[in-house]
């Protein structure tokens, strides 16, 4: 088939790779339906960006700049929650405060003529390292290194200028700039908005959640929380996979009861700094981990010296002064010769010694991010992506644990429309994860969700 011309980024696209929900593949942006072109404040309307439980991020352009925009939109029904209207502007002054490079920037914040709230933002545009994740496996040091730095700097400019943290960091929420790679960090204002409205039930991402956001016998709820999500983040980036898996009730307690272990046991030839730094950070008690200038300078040290250690390139007066070496005919042929007469010995046994290791790590690695990657649509009810994943040959059926695992972390988030399509795939809610729990009694605090399994 054929390229066209997307019509929000200008970039190539292939018509058939456009996903179920309309999202194109060169940016990840969909039609906006009935709200293209509409006027919200003083921006146009464009595309859809994504959207949440309250609100819609749709692609605009601001109309005086002529320039690209995220606006950030609160959705109908979400108004006559007054609580969640307080909760968006709260969460827009407190992420306006910052001007940083590595954190998106607050414009400008209304309300529509209708009374829907909104927020004009910077539009990174780029991909999100969960989607960096999935198409690179392992990240290199120098470029963990690279990223961690970024983070690192900018939360311990929020922390030192407002006060601020994160408190849901998460490759999700961070953004790698098409045009330089640079990092840029979405949702800043949120844990801010959480606190001055006494939000209690949010915690973060499982994944990625400190203890101590679950349970204050860990520490104070502070900066050490990001440091700790910042760890996972690192070691998921080198190992491919997060130090801890399960459901995500499984998952929170192994936050708060287990280490978690060095990342050279899953990538030994991980620079020995680097693991321990990444050790540090993960401490399950908060006042064991290092502080943002500590990580600031350990990650400063390790790219200085990934930096120095290369060789420097020869001078251009030095490659002038040596000529190339002129070989005669006689030495060529000679030299052709041994080298067939050794590839023929060698060349199959190191054939069979060195193809069959690199295939099964492949392998093993390619699995590991598919059952990430189905984890994370099931917890953020992406439900016609997982459908795509699953149709596609994802191994689940109505025996398989995993399909089991993928439905509790549906049930655990509250994605209704997601249960009912795993339900289609896996349908034996006998299984029971590692505390004795089934789904239905997982579905205590959704009672339309556990309606809809009783049925």
């Amino acid at each position: 088939m054929a390229l066209q011309q997307c019509e929000f980024c200008r970039r190539p696209y292939d018509p058939g790779a456009v996903s179920a929900s309309g999202r194109h593949p060169c940016c990840g942006i969909r039609p906006a339906g009935e709200m293209t072109g509409r006027i919200e404040g003083t921006c146009r309307i464009i595309g859809e960006l994504g959207r949440g439980a309250t609100g819609t991020v749709y692609l605009a352009q601001q109309l005086r700049l002529q320039r690209n925009a995220a606006l950030k939109l609160m959705t109908a029904n979400a108004l006559d929650d007054q609580k969640a209207a307080k909760l968006f502007f709260s969460e827009v002054r407190a992420a306006g405060k910052l001007i940083h490079p590595n954190i998106a920037r607050i414009y400008t914040a209304g309300e529509t003529d209708d009374q829907r709230p909104y927020a004009v933002m910077e539009f990174v545009e780029g991909r999100t390292l969960e989607e960096a994740l999935g198409r690179l496996h392992p990240f290199s040091p120098e470029e963990v290194c690279r990223i961690a730095l970024a983070i690192a700097n900018a939360l311990h400019y929020a922390w030192r200028t407002a006060g601020l943290t994160h408190g849901d960091l998460k490759p999700a929420n961070i953004m790698l700039r098409h045009d330089d790679d640079s990092v840029c960090i979405l949702d800043m204002g949120l844990q801010a908005a959480r606190q001055e409205n006494d939000v209690q039930s949010a915690i973060g991402t499982p994944l990625y959640a400190a203890p101590e956001l679950v349970n204050a016998d860990f520490g104070e709820n502070d900066f050490h929380a990001d440091i700790y999500s910042l760890g996972i983040m690192m070691y998921e980036m080198l190992a491919g996979t997060a130090p801890f898996d399960g459901t995500p009730v499984e998952i929170l307690r192994q936050h708060q009861s287990m280490d978690a272990p060095s990342v050279r046991q899953q990538v030994p030839d991980v620079p020995e700094k680097l693991a321990k730094l990444i050790d540090r950070m993960l401490q399950r008690f908060a006042a064991d981990r290092p502080s943002w200038p500590a990580v600031i300078k350990d990650l400063k040290e390790l790219a200085d010296n990934r930096h120095s250690a290369a060789p420097p390139p020869a001078a251009p007066s030095e490659q002038k002064k040596h000529a190339p070496q002129r070989w005669s005919t006689g030495k060529i042929l000679a030299s052709l010769f041994l080298a067939v007469l050794l590839s023929g010995l060698s060349g199959y046994t190191l054939a069979r010694k060195t193809a069959p290791p690199q295939l099964q790590k492949e392998q093993k690695t390619v699995g590991t991010w598919q059952k990430q990657q189905a984890f994370r649509l099931a917890e953020q009810g992406k439900t016609s992506e997982l459908r795509e994943m699953l149709q596609e040959g994802f191994p689940i059926n109505s025996e398989n644990k995993q399909g089991n695992t993928l439905l509790m972390q549906a049930v655990f988030f509250g994605k209704q429309d997601t249960v009912r399509m795993l339900l289609e795939f896996s349908p034996d809610l006998r299984h029971r994860n590692r505390r004795g729990e089934t789904a239905r009694e997982m579905a205590g605090l959704f009672p339309e969700i556990q309606q809809l399994l009783n049925q």
